[in-house]
């Protein structure tokens, strides 16, 4: 069995603009009315699904429904934060974060960096 080498994870500093080379993951968390998941979560995954082919720096997208429907997240993860926010300005990106605004009781927006990852065990 191989043991995981532990290294030190080095903090964000937003001081610091070579961090801003380093790949990010978009989250948004928005609380919605079950009715509207099925709609949602198609517009969703039709719109990544197409601007994904054309937006600079994307990398990989993941939409999440919890079990009673009433939490959507959709993570994006890009090639740094410059691709990021330049995605912020396309049409199809814009109308999809509009329309998961105006559908949501509430939004939670963050910006993450990957600081580990744990792949499954071979048997």
């Amino acid at each position: 069995m191989r043991k995981a080498v532990k290294k030190p994870m080095p903090l964000i500093d937003d001081c610091d603009a070579g961090e801003y080379s380093k790949p990010v993951i978009s989250v948004i968390k928005i609380k919605i009315d079950p009715t509207d998941a099925p709609g949602l979560l198609t517009g969703a995954l039709d719109t990544l699904a197409i601007e994904a082919k054309d937006l600079h720096g994307f990398l990989a997208a993941q939409v999440l429904l919890s079990v009673d429907n009433r939490t959507m997240v959709v993570m994006t993860e890009w090639c740094d934060r410059h691709a990021w926010g330049k995605s912020r300005y396309d049409p199809g990106v814009e109308k999809l974060i509009e329309r998961l605004s105006l559908k949501s009781s509430t939004v939670e927006f963050e910006i993450y960096t990957r600081c580990g990852e744990i792949p499954h065990a071979s048997v």
